[in-house]
C-alpha cells in the first residue's frame, strides 16, 4: 500500500530559497512604487519649486534604478540558479534610502 501519491510534494530548500528571494525583490519594488505614488500625489496640485522638482527627479531616477536592478537580479536567479547575494548590495541599499528620503522630503516640502 503506497501513500506516496497522497503525500504533499516536498519542496526542496534551494527552490524555496529562490522563491523567497524573488518575492523579497518584488516586495521591495512594490514598496518603492508605493512611496513614489504617494510622493507623486504630494507633488501634483500645487506650486512646484526648484527643490521640489529636483527631489521628484531624484526620486523617480532612484525608483527606476531599483526596479531595473531588481529585474536583473530576478533574471539572474532564474537563468543561473544563483542564491548568492547581489554583487552590489551597497547600491541597492543606497537606492532604497534615496527613495525613502526623497519621499519624506517631498512630503515635508508640501507641508
Amino acid at each position: 500500500m503506497s501513500t506516496a501519491s497522497s503525500d504533499p510534494p516536498v519542496s526542496r530548500p534551494r527552490e524555496t530559497q529562490l522563491d523567497r528571494t524573488r518575492l523579497s525583490w518584488r516586495r521591495t519594488t512594490l514598496t518603492a512604487t508605493v512611496v513614489l505614488a504617494i510622493a507623486a500625489k504630494e507633488f501634483v496640485g500645487g506650486d512646484v519649486g526648484a527643490v521640489t522638482a529636483l527631489a521628484a527627479f531624484v526620486l523617480v531616477g532612484a525608483w527606476l534604478a531599483l526596479v531595473l536592478a531588481a529585474e536583473r537580479r530576478i533574471a539572474d536567479l532564474i537563468e543561473r540558479d544563483q542564491t548568492q547575494a547581489s554583487s552590489r548590495p551597497a547600491l541597492t541599499v543606497g537606492l532604497v534610502l534615496v527613495i525613502a528620503a526623497g519621499g519624506l522630503l517631498l512630503s515635508l516640502l508640501r507641508g
